[in-house]
């Protein structure tokens, strides 16, 4: 299972940045895309309904939020950690707004690729022109899992019943409450791997081409592979029908 990360080391820095502003770091932009599950603050001076958010760009600096959260209080002096639930794709930059006339987050203004910055509560927002303040980093991280992905079916096509190998990555050593549907349809798992998944077309698909996709523990969702229905189906669901309506 692969990490993400975004965003500067929470760390003690030899300057801050004051509220009033949102703020969002072009450093380490997301190298993945996924969940970002926790964030870490380093704050020089306490800082009060804090918001965390995934930032994209939509051109040069203007920026929309794809996920938001909030936090709250963020107490100073030392590294914090606050459990997130953040959508993040590869390129997306994090960012904060917080309140307190006091309210300070460790920053440095040299070293980093900037911070874009603009006045006021803009958790969410869409299309916002930010200012860069170019070389400042700032104590924000931001870390989480990759999400999986499907790269074949092994068969791509077969009737109701027959056993396809899923390849991929990411699905997690262990299923958990992961799963996969066929058509939204939950398939039976003979085996699960991180890269690896057997299942067998569920009874109830619509023949033709239909959607796989891959649930995982941590309730990552795959983008869908295909798989082709043929007409016909298991016998054995057939025999299984036939008695029930008996």
């Amino acid at each position: 299972m692969a990490a993400i990360d975004v965003g500067g080391d929470a760390i003690n820095r030899t300057s801050f940045w004051g509220s009033t502003y949102t703020l969002v770091s072009k450093n380490n932009p997301a190298n993945f895309s996924g969940k970002i599950t926790s964030v870490q603050i380093w704050a020089a001076a306490q800082l009060l309904n804090c918001e965390v958010a995934i930032f994209y760009a939509v051109s040069g600096t203007n920026l929309t939020t794809r996920s938001n959260a909030t936090i709250g209080t963020v107490n100073s002096g030392s590294l914090q950690t606050f459990p997130v639930d953040l959508d993040v794709v590869a390129g997306d930059y994090i960012g904060l707004y917080f309140t307190g006339g006091a309210a300070q987050i460790e920053a440095a203004s040299s070293g980093g690729l900037g911070l874009l910055y603009a006045a006021g509560d803009n958790i969410p927002c869409t299309n916002v022109l930010f200012t860069l303040q170019a070389g400042y980093i700032m104590s924000l991280y931001g870390t989480g899992i990759q999400a999986p992905a499907i790269t074949s079916l092994n068969p791509d096509n077969g009737i109701v019943g027959t056993e396809v190998v899923i390849a991929g990555t990411d699905f997690e050593a262990a299923q958990g409450t992961g799963g996969v549907t066929v058509d939204g349809v939950a398939a039976d798992i003979g085996a699960w791997g991180d890269t690896e998944i057997t299942i067998t077309i569920p009874d109830g698909v619509s023949v033709g081409d239909v959607d796989v996709v891959v649930t995982t523990a941590h309730s990552q969702v795959s983008s869908a592979a295909t798989f082709t229905v043929q007409p016909g189906g298991n016998p054995m669901v057939k025999i299984l029908r036939m008695l029930a309506v008996e």
